[in-house]
């Protein structure tokens, strides 16, 4: 065979192989460094579900039980971050918390009442399934198949929540009369989760978490207009037909609670 045909024939076969080479061979950082977009949806609620946390201390002496006021409701949160490495991220979250709220009787009239909550907070995220299966540092292949250990990656994270505030309203349908309550405060959130890497980047789970909290200021047992934890604002209709709002802060019987989600997620990883 001549010279000249041995290299053709070695040319093509090069081409041929390296495409398979280059989707084999995937560099280290491959859908587990980068950009995090996280989105998840679920249930939550807090843990003392009760109307202690918006009642004023002397309204509650020993003895008297607070009244059931809350039940779960549908939560939504969303994050973005930066996986540095395998085995650590961190971002930025926000997140959304509808509730079912208790209806409650006063002066003879049924108030209908509706309750959610919005936060903002800070994570830092641990994946340590590297660690196990010993592959920080080596290079990535493709997936090969459903049960391939790097599909697995169970975590745990710890953050700062530096904005949390729970609203509740309730009102007479039909009028302008209602009473609201703001509750705002800050707290440390901590989760698990457990996702399965479907594509290299892409990657769904289910996660749970409990967010410890606290409310801001101290009022003594002082009703003050502004400033306390509790900020409450009350609407009526006076005897000559004119709307009246009222403004009332004041400690809370409470001053702490515990709050709850339970979800299903996707994560995207965008690798540079």
């Amino acid at each position: 065979m001549r010279p000249g045909t041995l290299v053709l024939m070695s040319l093509v076969a090069s081409a041929a192989v390296a495409p398979v080479s280059a989707l084999a061979i995937r560099p280290n950082f491959d859908g587990e460094r980068g950009l995090e977009l996280q989105i998840a949806l679920g249930a939550g609620s807090y843990f003392d579900t009760t109307t202690r946390w918006l009642q004023r201390p002397r309204e509650l002496p020993p003895g008297v039980q607070p009244m059931p006021m809350l039940s779960p409701g549908f939560h939504f949160r969303a994050a973005v971050g930066w996986r540095f490495f395998p085995l650590l991220s961190a971002g930025v979250y926000i997140a959304s918390q509808t509730l079912g709220s208790t209806d409650i009787s006063s002066r003879g009239m049924n108030l209908a009442a509706t309750a959610g909550a919005v936060s903002a907070g800070v994570y830092t995220r641990f994946y340590p399934m590297p660690l196990f299966i010993r592959t920080l540092n080596a290079p990535r292949t493709i997936f090969q198949s459903a049960g391939e250990a790097r599909r697995f990656e169970p975590w745990i994270s710890i953050g700062f929540e530096f904005y949390q505030n729970f609203w509740r309203t309730t009102e007479r349908s039909g009028l302008l009369e209602y009473s609201r309550w703001n509750v705002q405060g800050v707290g440390v959130p901590v989760a698990v989760g457990f996702d399965f890497r479907v594509l290299e980047p892409l990657a769904v789970g289910i996660s749970f978490g409990v967010a410890p909290w606290i409310t801001f200021g101290d009022c003594g047992n002082m009703d003050q207009p502004s400033g306390c934890p509790v900020q409450q604002t009350v609407r009526t209709i006076t005897a000559d037909g004119n709307p009246q709002t009222d403004l009332y802060s004041y400690n809370s019987a409470a001053g702490t609670n515990v709050s709850w989600f339970l979800g299903l997620g996707v994560r995207y990883t965008l690798s540079p």
